[in-house]
């Protein structure tokens, strides 16, 4: 057994094989009136406006590898709910880079498949796993799925947020090795991904505030939050200290996001006035701020992306970015750090109202 033959997206696969399996349409999104005005510094990205939200059940069909690639029954390659981080490389994906598959461990009962790209990543753990919980909720009662498939490493946040789901530990069967991991589901539940890659949904962002809603403040937002990447050595502002001078003076509190719960960080930034910081995952947490909150979001010329201009506006959030100079630090430009501009960052500061 090796590379699958076929290749189709769910849809057309359960219309020219109407006996494998079942298809619900859930949701229909056109979210161009928060898409719109996209700013200049994102010209680069194509931002897509249009998705469904769906859940299909599929008989006898498999999983592969560490992203949860789909192969149904007839040795179709299911290519919209199996995503990699591959786009723009000019590669396929990996399935078809096995010559011979490893035999599949046959799984019964309901099993969900819930893992897509990113599992370890705080933001694709949050914004593109845990929302397809909630499309397969809609289908069965969560606690009637005898497995959930995805990465998994323990990750806190992992763990955390699936106790509050109430998803026990011993339905998770880990995807983690990418070319020796395989699954046959006598029934198979597939979620749509829960939207576009880097195009969070309304969706997405109501699901996480909704999970974390007794940990979303009441009070008035008054905090003042530079978010720290420096202990996480990728992505890190370079001259941080000098920075972290200009904000000095209007009482701003540093926090290292990775040493907190995502209880905490929901608080945390309910409670924010003003968030400023490099851009990385701790920015996953804007879903959790209160309308009018300001943002600065740090870029360098190496990594430019509109996820958290996207959340912004559907947060209603006072968005504002900038971009540094890159210094790179291995050869993965996603991970370069930046050199910020003092004289820029203070003319920042300025215009939301904290004058140097």
């Amino acid at each position: 057994m090796g590379a699958p033959r076929k290749t189709a997206g769910i849809k057309e696969y359960l219309e020219k094989n109407p006996g494998a399996g079942v298809i619900n349409f859930l949701d229909q999104f056109d979210d161009s009136s928060y898409t719109s005005g996209l700013p200049f510094f994102f010209k680069s990205h194509k931002v897509v406006v249009a998705h469904s939200d769906f859940i299909a059940c599929l008989n006898a069909a498999r999983v592969w590898g560490g992203n949860g690639a789909v192969i149904a029954a007839g040795d179709y390659f299911i290519r919209d709910v199996s995503r990699e981080f591959n786009k723009g490389l000019g590669i396929e994906h990996s399935v078809y880079y096995t010559i011979k598959q490893v035999k599949p461990r046959i799984l019964k009962g309901n099993v969900a498949v819930i893992g897509t790209a990113g599992a370890n990543i705080y933001y694709h753990w949050m914004m593109d796993i845990l929302p397809r919980l909630a499309m397969v909720a809609k289908a069965i009662s969560l606690d009637q799925v005898d497995y959930f498939i995805t990465g998994f490493t323990l990750l806190p946040f992992q763990t955390e947020t699936l106790s509050r789901l109430a998803i026990p530990l011993s339905k998770i069967i880990a995807s983690n090795e990418n070319w020796n991991f395989h699954i046959k589901a006598d029934s198979l539940l597939v979620p749509s991904l829960a939207g576009p890659l880097d195009q969070p949904q309304r969706m997405q962002v109501g699901f996480l505030r909704t999970l974390f809603k007794d940990c979303i403040s009441t009070r008035p937002p008054f905090r003042r939050l530079y978010i720290s990447r420096k202990k996480t050595r990728r992505r890190s502002i370079v001259n941080e200290d000098e920075l972290t001078a200009c904000l000095s003076r209007h009482h701003f509190q540093t926090v290292d996001c990775e040493e907190m719960t995502v209880a905490e960080q929901a608080s945390l930034f309910s409670e924010a006035a003003i968030i400023i910081g490099s851009h990385g995952s701790a920015f996953t947490n804007l879903v959790f701020c209160n309308p009018g909150t300001a943002v600065i979001d740090i870029f360098n010329d190496s990594h430019i992306n509109p996820c958290f201009w996207l959340i912004s506006k559907l947060m209603n959030l006072n968005y504002h970015f900038m971009s540094g100079v890159s210094k790179r630090i291995d050869n993965n430009a996603k991970n370069d750090c930046t050199i910020v501009d003092i004289l820029e960052f203070k003319k920042l500061l300025n215009k939301i109202g904290l004058p140097q």
